[in-house]
């Protein structure tokens, strides 16, 4: 029993951790993105440009597992991201005067000490290791991208990820057309922790999106994506399946409602296969999400932002584990919405958008706007308040130790705040506490808190 406890704190331990890392990473490729645009000017047929980005993070958690009584899992973490990028553009001397190929190469080098030390120890160095290398040919009014970079369709909850790959875009006044084909990168951890250790993620992504821009201040869009799971496990169980093959079908739309006030959607049914637990039993997918946003800007003194959010993911009564075929579903049909993007969920609990009812508000504002010194007046504070709750009250949720048969999973307060001082150099410090609801037993119902604060420099 004593070990089993230890392997469920262990998962638990590296599912936070990698939630953790998962939104460090989008929030980099964020800050990164404006140096894959090439811009040349009308004189100029070939530009070599280049820079370096770095970022210091130090962040802490505390009671990661909700409970007081036991040792962090996932405590203090000191990482140095350091990602050098170089970009080649080239505007040939046929086609129209826009067009514009280019070639984008960016290293990473990332070092990262863990109190405690995880399985990688306490010390763990990845890189220098390739993170984009992608070449982009313009041909108006079609395009392509082809190699590694991040790939992604609709909000990006169903799909996105740095992925290698290759996408075809047709792109006309009123309407586009995209298609995708990518492959999880050589030795990707898998999302199912559960497969026997030595298997790597090896999975296709075939997807096909198509927009529509022809009514004013508005924006319609559909997409339909194909996950191919034919990854081998290692060694091989022969009394479990751990394929998971699904597909995901979605309509959406974002736009401008009135004056200042902007709003996005996104409906996606899903659907596959996956295999029940202990068992190579095929069973049917049949689950779906949808994620719903307003966001105001509000014509005042520190320019005050107020935004609402709603998001769900369908959950499975007799799941214990959302991402894990072993602990997975146990019979009839697979309704637990699973997916390969990204949706940000806060900074304590993290959890993912299965089995969930996730609730956000929150305002952003400029204090000094009208400071003249240090650049104060670019400083952001931001406040946001999330509520969750389960949509199956028997079923698992990210969080593991919401096992009790209630639907309270809790609420959680974050505070963000962000400070550009120079043109090149930019202060980051979030903080987040989770309070425990109904479904977390009495062991388990501590506060989490989470504290982080970075420094990101360019050059």
């Amino acid at each position: 029993m004593g070990t089993l406890l230890i392997f469920l704190v262990s998962k638990e331990g590296i599912a936070q951790t990698r939630t953790t890392e998962r939104r460090v990473e989008e929030e980099a490729l964020e800050e990164l993105e404006p140096t894959e645009v090439a811009i040349l000017k009308k004189e100029k047929r070939f530009v070599i440009d280049y820079g370096f980005w770095a970022n210091h993070l130090y962040s802490d958690f505390t009671n990661d597992d909700n409970n007081a009584s036991t040792s962090d899992a996932t405590d203090k973490t000191f990482s140095v991201d350091e990602r050098f990028w170089l970009r080649a553009s080239l505007r040939p001397s046929f086609g129209g005067p826009e067009n514009t190929h280019s070639l984008y190469l960016r290293v990473k080098d990332k070092q990262t000490w863990r109190d405690p030390s995880d399985s990688n120890g306490r010390h763990d160095h990845k890189g220098p290791q390739l993170d984009y290398l992608y070449l982009s040919l313009d041909l108006r009014p079609y395009g392509s991208q082809v190699g590694r970079r991040l790939y992604g369709v609709g909000q990006g909850i169903s799909y996105s990820n740095v992925n290698d790959g290759l996408e075809f875009l047709a792109s006309f006044p009123t309407w586009s057309l995209m298609g995708l084909v990518t492959r999880t990168l050589p030795n990707e951890d898998n999302l199912d922790l559960s497969v026997p250790s030595g298997k790597k993620s090896g999975r296709t992504f075939y997807g096909i999106e198509g927009k529509y821009i022809g009514i004013p201040n508005h924006g319609l869009y559909g997409y339909v994506v194909f996950q191919r799971d034919d990854g081998d496990e290692d060694p091989e169980d022969a009394a479990q399946n751990f394929k998971y093959q699904s597909e995901y079908f979605a309509v959406g739309s974002e736009g401008t409602l009135i004056r200042n006030l902007r709003y996005a959607t996104e409906w996606i049914l899903e659907t596959g296969e996956s295999h029940t637990s202990g068992t190579n039993l095929k069973e049917d997918i049949r689950a779906w999400a949808t994620d719903t946003s307003l966001t105001y800007d509000v014509q005042l003194p520190m320019q005050p932002t107020l935004y609402a959010e709603y998001a769900f993911g369908s959950g499975d009564s007799d799941r214990t584990n959302v991402t894990d075929t072993v602990s997975g579903n146990t019979a009839g049909d697979d309704t637990n919405f699973l997916y390969f993007g990204y949706l940000p969920t806060g900074y304590a609990l993290s959890p993912r958008l299965s089995n969930l009812h996730m609730m956000k508000g929150g305002m952003s504002l400029k204090p000094f706007e009208k400071a003249t010194f240090f650049n104060l007046k670019e400083l952001s504070l931001s406040v946001d308040f999330y509520r969750f709750y389960k949509d199956e009250p028997n079923g698992g949720v990210f969080d593991s130790q919401a096992n009790l048969n209630d639907r309270d999973i809790g609420y959680e307060i974050d505070f963000t705040l962000t400070w550009p001082l120079l043109s090149d150099l930019s202060v980051a410090v979030e903080y987040g506490h989770f309070d425990p609801g109904k479904a977390h037993p009495d062991a388990t119902d501590n506060n989490t808190n989470y504290f982080s604060t970075g420094v990101t420099a360019t050059f």
